[in-house]
């Protein structure tokens, strides 16, 4: 038995040793087995191919021996094939002499992994390269053809095809191209292609690829599909892509299916083929790839999996295809299987296809292929596909983009529309957000422009505008589109017609649709749609609570529809938005225009929109019970008749009474379900209106604001409530319903508020407030003032309503130019009704008829009761009938109920009138008086109502300074109380007062325009009045009536006060005289400015002035300014002529006369007058005369000297511009400053200021022009280096507009500084000096600071060019060679730059040998240089720079001789033999024998001329003779080169019996270096036998190493050995630079703020040399290989304390400012106060303890601990930790990561630097095992051990743990597990493109622990523990692959043994466990395989 046994193993030895055999010389990249597994190659016994080397052999076969050998051969695939991914040679070359020409069959199994990279051009790619054969039953995998140069062909099964392929497949994997043809299958298809498939993804850039064949030449391809991606990625037109054929030229292509995706750059993609042949019944899937071009159907995946074959596909053929789907609300999830070939491959089946219901309301569902639209992009894209189906995933926010209509058209033809967008949209319960749509030039614009799709279940908040049909869902619903269920809120606006809150027009179905926000159009404007049109047109259940407004004067609006015409239906509708427009318009509740339609069961909200019917009809009332308005109650409760709950939910309402007047309704209108929001009214306003104590809720606009007010005039009949007080401005204001036939018909309330500071001034019949009221006005109080012709009153001109409780304050007056008969009322002009309880404290005057409260009663039933007027009534004129309530009644009616009772009027205010002054037919005037002030103003109210009467408080007179110059009378009369207690009527006085006099307060006049100043000119009563300037003007002298003064000094003068209060009068034209004539009063305070001739003649003819003619009073603080031609009068530019005094006044004018006396300020004065502190600026001039500032004495008065041409004697004081504009102007002037002030000089504009009056609008100034100058001193242009001066100059030039030129001056108020580059220089005397320290143009910014006259910090900048300079020799420092003996490299010469020498260019040396060429300085010789300079900043270009001494001489290298060669040869030899002499010098140069010797006694001699050549000597040997044996001879050489002194070598020749042997091939041997630290071995390697090693040429040995220097030449010798037969061979030899020592690596590191950093260098451990690359070919400095220290890094995390909380940097000890805790709230019992920052526990919770950290739970300790990791034990900062390794060399460490796990790079640079074994403890059971030896590039590492995701269900064993791992270090890994585990396996996978890829696998120790390589790579890995190995061919379940395994292999497959891991030895994956198996695992051991 055992010997038996024996035997057996001793058999399984030596097969072992025979397949070893085998194995060692079988090529695993391309196969040449001559044989295969088995077969003869006939169709009955056909060649068996089992493995990838049978397969190797068919193209090693085919490609060698061409297609004799395989012609109607026969082969058949047995096994799967895995070529592993290695290169394959295709099957058949391009040569047709080696074509594939035989059959091979499949057999249905699969070749995968088939890899093919091109590496030339040209050539076929596939299994097979070129067939004339047949393909058959062949199915690939994971195919990978890489043909990157393109220009043949390219296909899985075959490149080019000229035979059959049928029922083929591929599976998967990817083919790319360059620019070839490529398919799936075949490349190009010559032949016929028949039953086959492709799954594979092909991409090409300018080549043709399709699925099946990328081109087909007159081929043929049927019942074939393809199912995967086509990508064609270039531009070119003529590069194809398509499903099955890319270029059908002259081919067939029929029955075909192309599922894949075609995508194509150019636009050239093809569902099937591009026909240039034929098609025939070809389909392709358009919802995978669109609408493409050429032959071929097109079909939706629905259509080609409906069960049925389309077209007529056999179904002999064919498997139909199915649909498997699940239904989730409109959502259905279709699982698609395709049509598929039976019997070949698989069906293609989708992952899962959702479709979408897009029926209206689900009803039939019609479920179909759709798009997600998820962003803004996505939507605009929709226009690119029209008809598409879309559904919104999510909400998108267009965030006020612009965008176009989707489906945009601008023509509506008889044909429909344009461009409409006809597929279907879903918002599917989702919204888009802030877009805007807008359009100004075309038509149709809404979100879709025009749709005849479907739309719905969509939500808008948008701003949409344009000019014709506009709609906020879309602009035009065509026939046959739909909208429902959707929403729109935010503005649609059109500019023209047909414009919707939902469309603009609809021919279609709009259903359950809501509409809010806003709506405005021209004409056919409505809430949910502009135009219902057509039989088709219908809207049902849809609701409108948008504001539905239309621009035009007439046209259709609506609050649903704006017109509804030709047999269109509305039905169950709601409008509660307000819909209004002008009265001319065709305005409905619900329809504005309705002809030939329907429209039933809608309703409108009657409060909102009031006044309005259903539809508009101007004769007939339409509205019906289901047609009608309701109230807003009434559309907030229950449903109305017929709308159903399924659609509508009903609303609620309540009222809350806050004051009796104001109410809030609380109200949730009747709303959609589930579309849109309910309208909720929370706290809508209601008032009550009534006056008779009931209480009537109704709605109401709140006014607010003037606008709000003015827009009562757009809905005259609507409720308005006052919501606070408004003040009008002053500006003038149109009154509501003031167009004739309009009136107010609804109801205000003032509700106690005030409107102030109105301004209504028309030439129209109708002026007041309001116009026309016919409704109700109550509870207001008006300021302002009214002014008209006809109707005049301050509430309203005509009352025919009710004004109750209104009160007037103010002025109201007829136009005093009428010619119209004037009813003027401080209430109202003309009353036909009520007043009752007003009060009027205005000014009422006019011409006609004019009374307190109302200028007329008029009509049957006037009634004006309990009214207080209190202002001033009177008449223009003695025949107006003026009344203290009423002026007139002679035309109130009899027979009625007029009445006038228990009213009031002031009679010390307007005098001794009547209440009335014409009664008529009033006969009830109870009650009625006339009383003063004080009784007015005392607690007495009679008869009238406490409750809304208050009594009155007295009259009270309080000085109300406005800036000491106004003050206010105000008298406490009896007042209304719904305004509160009263504020009394004031009355204005003005302090006439001059600066420093004592107070003169006077009642006064304003007048703050041109029209009130010429008014009162014109009346000469009022020429003794006060008056005050309220504001600048400006009179036209021409336009005036008569003079602006009076006709006469007898009858023109002026004897009040006149303040123009700082203003300013502006006389246009040119007046013939001054502003006054004789003035005997006062006027202070007033500017003058203008042009006044009276040369012509005027009514003051002896006399002119700017102010005045004749000055008789007083004239303080006034100017003139202009010019004044006084002709022969006596002409001053303040006055003509002065008689009392003339104080503080300033003129700046040309004065001048042709014949008379002039003066700057007065002409003349009378003794004794006041002349006094004035100045003039200009020229006074007559014919003869220079003129003076006045005639008369003056005092402290002054003229500017520049422009005047006084006599300073009689003038007063000359000053220049400059004094009379500087801030010391009214210290030199000795102006007081309680009236002058002197304001700082404009200087960004260049205005300087004279003296001017406080307070005053007019302020005197001139123009200048302020600049500065800089010069340099000198003539010569600068250039570098250069000291240059200059001088600087402040220059001013001041306008002059008067005598003479322009004035210059020069400011020396401030000071000079420069600033060139980053220097200042201060400049003092204005000069300065800089050195030129740059070439080029320097900008010097002159900045001048301190200025009156220029702006702060003033600068100009000043170019000054600097030139460069010229470089010499005398510039640079020259370095020569060290070392002037040549040393076998060329030397160099270093020019530098001096020091001193900055900005020269880049320096390049060029050498020259003693011949004058230029030559490299490399052999003995003599050499001079010279240099060129590269043009630099500051130094100009230079060439050929040298000097006499730049040369220098490279001397000849010593002598040397060389070792002996010793020779021997056979006596017998006796020819010529040449030798190489060993260990001549490299680069000798030129080489001549200069001496030759011979030794010896043996025949041997020199041949003359030609001994020596290139290295070799050559001698002749012989004859000698047999007795000779054992002699010697030699012969001595020297050489003489151009390098070395002298050469000298000796070959020495030995006699011998023995033969001969030649020399080895010199290129038979290598000599490498290997180094250890600083230690170099040289070794000679070489493969031949029977040789001997020298390094010396002499000492020969069997020893092929020596130690060796540091960058040296070694020459290394090798010969043959002596043998008892044959002499020594010659010796060959090869000279090698030893080159570097160990190279030390120094990785990159990062800087930091401690520490700085490097780049990557090497560092020579020998030569102590720095390099950029590990060649160690390219040197660097050290100090370039650092990096310099950065900011800090603040941690993320926060450190704290009880004071506040900070960061630390991660590098050092440095910290940010504290920051204060901020308190999460006051600490509970359940909860801490901690800081909501940093997380530091402030209070504890009650009950727990101190602060600290928040950490969960609540009363344990939270002190932050230290996270600090720990080395050795020891707790540090990284820095440290840092710091430390770097001092340790070598050895170990362990740092506890302590829940860190970033760990800085400068801990990696250092551990790489001292190559330290590092453990890093992240856990108690996994620890990370770096070793600084493996480091090759320094980062910062993430050691984070994370928790995987990976799915382990597929593998054997106990879950280890699955990790998701950052870190990209080489590492390894310790894991702790249960000891229990020990001796099992820990098995590690990692996940590679989705699947889990065995990596390796670790015994565990008996401790449980394994170290685990190769888990160092980011990724996700899992480790199972297991008791058997995952190795693949681990038989011995050992967990390592050896010699045993193959042994036990054998073992196995012959029966002699058992196996513990059967799963994973097949190895070839051919279902057996044999020999080959045990092949497989040789062939990787001996590295043969992967």
């Amino acid at each position: 038995m055992t010997k038996n046994r024996n035997r057996l193993i001793s058999v399984g030895i030596a097969l072992l040793l025979f397949i070893a055999a085998a194995v060692l010389i079988i090529p695993t990249t391309t196969a040449s087995a001559a044989s295969f597994s088995g077969g003869d190659g006939s169709s009955g016994n056909p060649y068996r191919i089992s493995t990838a080397a049978d397969l190797a052999a068919i193209a090693q076969q085919v490609n060698n021996s061409g297609i004799a050998h395989y012609d109607g051969v026969y082969f058949k695939l047995y096994n799967d094939i895995n070529l592993g991914g290695m290169e394959w040679e295709p099957i058949g070359k391009n040569d047709s002499t080696y074509w594939f020409n035989g059959n091979f069959d499949g057999d249905g199994h699969t070749i995968s992994n088939l890899t093919i990279t091109q590496k030339t051009d040209g050539g076929f790619w596939g299994l097979f390269g070129c067939s004339r054969g047949t393909v058959k039953n062949l199915f690939i995998k994971n195919v990978n053809i890489n043909a990157a140069y393109g220009e043949k062909a390219a296909g899985a099964i075959c490149a080019a095809n000229y035979g059959t392929i049928e029922k083929c497949g591929v599976d998967s994997g990817t083919i790319v191209d360059k620019s070839s043809g490529i398919g799936g299958i075949s490349g190009r298809n010559y032949g016929t292609i028949s039953q086959c498939y492709n799954k594979a993804d092909l991409t090409t850039e300018n080549g043709k690829a399709a699925g099946i064949s990328g081109m087909n030449y007159q081929g043929t391809i049927e019942n074939c599909y393809n199912a995967g991606t086509i990508t064609q990625t270039g531009t070119n037109e003529n590069y194809l892509a398509g499903g099955i054929c890319s270029d059908n030229n002259g081919g067939i292509v029929k029955y075909c299916l192309n599922f894949g995706k075609v995508i194509s750059a150019n636009g050239v993609g093809y569902g099937v083929s591009k026909d240039n042949g034929t098609v025939t019944e070809c389909y392709y899937d358009e919802d995978v790839c669109g609408n493409l071009n050429g032959d071929g159907t097109a079909m939706t995946s629905a259509v080609l999996c409906s069960g049925y074959l389309p077209g007529s596909l056999d179904d002999s053929v064919w498997y139909e295809g199915s649909e498997d789907s699940k239904t989730d609300g409109r959502y259905k999830t279709a699982i698609y299987t395709y049509p598929s070939l039976k019997g070949v491959g698989t069906a293609v089946k989708t992952d899962g296809k959702q479709q979408y219901d897009f029926s209206i309301s689900g009803n039939g569902k019609t479920f179909e292929d759709f798009t997600y639209i998820e962003t803004a992009e996505d939507f605009k894209n929709i226009a690119n596909n029209l008809s598409g189906n879309y559904v919104l995933k999510n909400d998108i926010n267009f965030e006020g983009e612009v965008i176009e209509p989707i489906g945009d058209s601008e023509s509506v033809t008889g044909s429909g529309l344009s461009m409409p967008f006809s597929g279907n949209f879903s918002g599917d319960g989702h919204k888009i957000l802030n877009v805007t749509v807008k359009r100004e030039l075309g038509s149709h614009s809404g979100l879709f422009g025009a749709n005849k799709g479907t739309i719905i279940n969509l939500s808008v908040e948008a701003d949409v505008s344009g000019t014709a049909y506009v709609g906020g869902i879309c602009a035009s619903n065509a026939s046959g589109g739909r909208i429902a269920d959707c929403s729109f809120s935010g503005t649609v606006n059109g500019t023209k017609s047909y414009v919707g809150g939902i469309c603009g027009e609809n021919k279609g179905g709009i259903m359950r649709c809501v509409a809010d926000g806003t709506v405005s159009g021209d004409s056919n404007v409505g809430g949910i749609c502009g135009s219902n049109n057509s039989s088709n047109g219908n809207i049902e259940n849809c609701l409108n609570s948008s504001d539905v407004t239309r621009k035009s004067s007439n046209g259709n609006i609506g609050g649903i529809v704006g017109q509804s015409i030709n047999n269109s239906t509305v039905s169950y509708c709601i409008s509660i938005g307000k819909t209004s427009g002008t009265d001319s318009s065709y305005i409905g509740g619900v329809c504005g225009y309705a002809s030939g339609a329907t429209i039933t069961n809608s309703y409108f909200d009657s409060e909102v929109s009031a006044g309005l019917k259903a539809i508009y009809d101007a004769f007939d009332d339409r509205d019906t019970e289901t047609l009608k308005g309701l109230t807003t109650a009434g559309l907030s409760g229950e449903l109305p008749t017929d709308f159903a709950d399924t659609v509508w939910q009903a609303g609620r309402n309540e009222v809350t009474d806050i004051d009796g007047r104001a109410g809030a309704r609380t109200a949730t209108y009747i709303s959609l379900k589930n579309v849109g929001t309910p309208k909720v009214l929370e706290s809508t306003p209601v008032y009550n209106f009534s006056l008779d104590g009931t209480v009537t809720w109704e709605t109401y606009e709140p006014v607010a604001s003037v606008e709000d007010f003015k827009k009562i005039d757009e809905n005259l009949s609507g409720n308005y409530v006052l919501a606070g007080n408004i003040d009008f401005g002053g500006k003038n204001y149109r009154p509501i319903a003031y167009k004739s036939g309009t009136s107010f018909t609804g109801k205000f309330s003032g509700n106690g508020h005030t409107i102030s500071n109105i301004s209504v001034n028309y030439d129209d019949d109708l002026v007041g407030l309001f116009g026309t009221n016919k409704g109700l006005i109550m509870n207001l109080a008006v300021s302002g003032e009214v002014t008209g012709e006809e109707y005049i009153g301050g509430i309203c001109a005509k009352n025919e309503g009710t004004i109750y409780s209104c009160s007037f304050d103010g002025e109201v007056r007829q136009s005093a130019t009428t010619q119209r008969k004037g009813k003027v009322g401080g209430i109202c002009g003309t009353n036909y009704a009520t007043i009752s309880n007003c009060f009027n404290s205005a000014d009422v005057s006019g011409n006609d008829y004019i009374g307190g409260i109302c200028g007329e009663m008029c009509g049957k039933d006037p009634v004006v009761v309990y009214c207080v007027s209190v202002g001033k009534v009177s008449g223009f004129t003695g025949s107006a009938i003026v009344g203290g309530i009423c002026g007139y009644g002679a035309n109130v009616s009899y027979g009625g109920s007029p009445e006038l009772s228990h009213c009031r009027f002031d009679m010390d205010v307007s005098g001794s009138i009547n209440l009335i002054n014409s009664g008529g037919a009033i006969t009830n005037r109870g009650d009625n008086f006339s009383y003063n002030t004080e009784f007015l103003c005392g607690d007495n109210i009679g008869s009238f109502d406490p409750d809304i009467w208050n009594a009155a408080k007295g009259v009270v007179v309080t000085p109300d300074a406005k800036d000491g110059k106004f003050g206010t009378k105000t008298c406490y009369y009896m007042s209304l109380k719904c305004f509160g207690e009263s504020g009394g009527v004031s009355s204005d006085v003005f302090n006439f007062a001059c600066a420093g006099g004592s107070d003169d307060w006077q009642p006064y006049t304003l007048i703050s325009s041109e029209d009130v100043f010429c008014t009162y000119w014109q009346w000469d009563v009022k020429w003794s009045e006060n008056f005050v300037l309220g504001d600048d003007i400006t009179l036209a002298y021409s336009l005036a009536p008569n003079d602006l003064i009076p006709t006469s000094l007898s009858t023109g003068t002026f004897s009040g006060r006149f303040s123009g209060n700082g203003h300013t009068v502006t006389l246009t034209d040119d007046s013939t005289c001054g502003l006054f004539g004789t003035n005997k009063g006062t006027i202070i305070n007033l500017a003058v400015k203008g042009n006044i001739d009276s040369s012509a003649g005027s009514s003051m003819s002896n006399y002119s002035g700017g102010i005045c003619a004749v000055n008789d009073g007083m004239i303080y603080g006034c100017s003139f300014d202009g010019k004044i031609n006084g002709g022969a009068n006596n002409t001053g530019a303040v006055c003509g002529r002065n008689n009392e005094t003339i104080s503080n006044c300033f003129a700046l004018a040309n004065v001048k006369a042709t014949n008379g006396q002039v003066g700057g300020i007065a002409a003349l004065g009378k003794e004794g007058s006041e002349l006094k502190s004035c100045y003039f600026v200009g020229t006074a001039l007559s014919n003869s005369t220079v003129g003076l500032i006045s005639l008369s004495s003056s005092e402290n008065c002054y003229y500017n000297k520049e422009v005047c041409q006084f006599d300073e004697e009689q003038s007063g004081t000359g000053l220049t511009t400059l004094e009379m504009t500087s801030y010391s102007a009214l210290a030199k002037m000795i102006l007081t400053d309680d009236i002058w002030e002197k304001l700082p000089n404009d200087t960004a504009n260049g205005v300087a200021y004279y003296p001017s009056f406080k307070g005053s609008t007019y302020v005197p100034s001139v123009k200048y022009t302020a600049k500065l100058e800089l010069n340099r001193v000198g003539d010569e242009a600068p250039v570098y280096g250069d000291d240059i001066e200059f001088t600087t100059k402040a220059a001013i030039i001041f306008r002059n507009d008067y005598y003479g030129g322009d004035v210059s001056a020069e400011d020396n108020t401030g000071s000079f500084n420069v600033k060139v580059g980053g220097k200042t220089i201060i400049v003092v005397d204005n000069r300065f000096e800089d050195m030129a320290d740059a070439a080029g143009d320097v900008t010097y910014r002159l900045i001048y600071k301190g200025s009156e006259y220029f702006p702060d910090d003033y600068s100009e900048d000043f170019i000054v060019t600097v030139g460069k300079k010229a470089l010499t020799a005398a510039d640079f420092d020259v370095a020569l060679p060290a070392d002037m003996a040549f040393s076998n490299t060329a030397k160099a010469v270093t020019v530098t730059a001096k020091p001193d020498i900055k900005g020269a260019g880049e320096i390049t040396i060029k050498y020259y040998g003693e011949s004058g060429k230029e030559a490299e300085p490399f052999s003995a010789g003599t050499y001079s240089f010279k240099i060129d300079a590269a043009e630099g900043s500051n130094y100009k270009a230079v060439s050929g720079l040298t000097a006499d001494n730049w040369k220098f001489t490279i001397e000849k290298a010593g002598a040397e001789t060389l070792p002996d060669t010793q020779v021997s040869y056979r006596w017998s030899t006796d020819k010529d033999i040449t030798v190489s002499v060993a260990g001549l010098p490299e680069n000798m140069g030129k080489v001549t024998v200069d001496g030759t010797k011979k030794d010896g006694t043996i025949i041997a001699g020199i041949i003359p001329g030609s001994c020596y050549s290139d290295g070799k000597f050559t001698f002749h040997l012989g004859p000698n003779t047999a007795d000779d044996i054992g002699k010697t001879g030699s012969f001595t050489i020297t050489l003489a080169s151009d390098n070395y002194e002298s050469v000298t070598f000796a070959v020495k020749i030995t006699l011998t019996a023995k033969d001969n042997q030649e020399a080895p091939d010199p290129t038979a041997f290598d000599v490498v270096f290997t180094n250890d630290g600083s230690k170099l071995t040289a070794t000679i390697k070489t493969k031949l036998k029977g040789v001997e090693y020298s390094f010396d040429g002499k000492t020969w040995s069997n020893v092929n190493t020596t130690a060796v220097a540091h960058l040296k030449d070694v020459t290394a010798y090798l010969r043959y050995k002596e043998t008892d037969e044959l002499n020594a061979s010659a010796a060959v030899f090869k000279t090698v630079n030893s080159g570097h020592g160990k190279l030390v690596h120094h990785a990159a590191v990062q800087a930091t703020c401690q520490n700085t950093g490097n780049v990557e260098y090497w560092e020579c451990e020998t030569c102590a040399k720095y390099y950029s690359n590990d060649a160690a070919t390219t040197e660097v400095a050290l100090v370039d290989t650092t990096i310099e220290k950065t900011d800090h890094k603040w941690s993320v995390k926060y450190t704290y304390d009880k004071d506040g909380h900070w960061h630390k940097c991660e590098y050092c000890d440095a910290v940010t400012k504290t920051e204060s805790h901020v308190s999460s709230g006051e600490a509970t019992s359940a909860k801490a106060e901690y800081c909501t920052v940093c997380g530091y526990i402030i209070t504890p919770r009650k009950g727990g303890s101190s602060g600290g950290h928040v950490s969960g739970g609540g009363g344990r300790d939270t002190t932050p601990t230290d996270t600090r990791p720990l080395i050795n034990g020891e707790r540090k900062t990284w820095t440290d930790i840092a710091a430390d390794l770097g001092k340790q060399n070598g050895g170990s460490a362990t740092i506890s990561l302590n829940g860190e796990t970033t760990v800085p790079a400068e801990v990696i640079k250092a551990i790489a630097d001292r190559k330290i074994r590092v453990e890093f403890v992240y856990d108690s059971t996994k620890s990370w095992l770096v070793d600084g030896a493996e480091i090759t590039a320094v980062s910062a590492v993430d050691l984070s051990l994370l928790p995987g995701s990976v799915d382990t269900s597929s593998l054997r064993g106990i879950l280890g743990g699955k990790y998701r791992i950052s870190a990209d270090i080489p590492a390894e890994i310790r894991f702790a597990f249960r000891k229990q585990y020990a001796g099992e396996f820990a098995n590690v996978y990692k996940l590679i493109d989705g699947k889990l890829v065995f990596q390796t696998c670790v015994k565990l120790a008996e401790d449980g622990t394994a170290v685990i390589p190769g888990m160092s790579a980011p990724g996700e890995y899992a480790v199972m523990v297991c008791r058997y190995s995952d190795r693949q061919g681990d038989f011995d379940n050992n967990g390592v692959l050896d010699i045993y395994d193959a042994v036990a292999l054998l073992r196995y497959s012959t029966g002699l043994d058992s196996g513990e891991s059967l799963q994973l030895i097949d190895l070839n994956g051919d279902g057996h466990v044999n020999c080959a198996d045990a092949s497989t695992v040789l062939r990787w051991l001996v590295g043969l395989s992967a």
